[in-house]
């Protein structure tokens, strides 16, 4: 409903989608979004997440998986993904939207190179099929994905 809802508010007519993967559905709609562009189908689009967690089901729910950090320390230190020490995930609430573009899109309105975020070169997605919350210890879905 909420790219329903925005395209209503702002006249955005065209490809509307809201893919449904868990907390990995921004990045999937990210990577929709590249390959309508890459194919030829969009010239832009206006994509993002949104991630509504802080919930008595959802903490509830990643605490019986032992998904939920059990760091005790001050907050500011505890979202610390790559370290070996890290003892699950913090639980958040977060969206964002992105116009993704091609090139000559963003020359046509005007935006110069220097003023580029960042440019996306591909995407990749790949299921495992081992575990809810995370890949198997060879990373061979990992691989795939790549």
């Amino acid at each position: 409903m909420l790219p329903a809802i925005v395209a209503l508010k702002y006249g955005i007519k065209g490809w509307v989608s809201a893919p449904s993967a868990s907390s990995a559905s921004g990045s999937v709609a990210l990577g929709e979004a590249y390959r309508m562009i890459k194919d030829g189908y969009m010239d832009r689009v206006l994509v993002g997440g949104l991630d509504l967690n802080v919930n008595r089901t959802v903490v509830n729910g990643m605490d019986a998986f032992g998904a939920v950090t059990k760091f005790d320390g001050p907050p500011e230190l505890a979202s610390r993904p790559f370290d070996q020490a890290r003892s699950g995930t913090m639980i958040s609430d977060g969206g964002a939207l992105i116009l993704l573009e091609t090139q000559d899109s963003a020359s046509q309105r005007g935006v110069k190179r220097d003023d580029i975020y960042g440019e996306m070169s591909g995407f990749g997605l790949n299921c495992d099929a081992f575990h809810a919350l995370r890949p198997t210890d060879s990373g061979v879905g990992l691989v795939a994905a790549i």
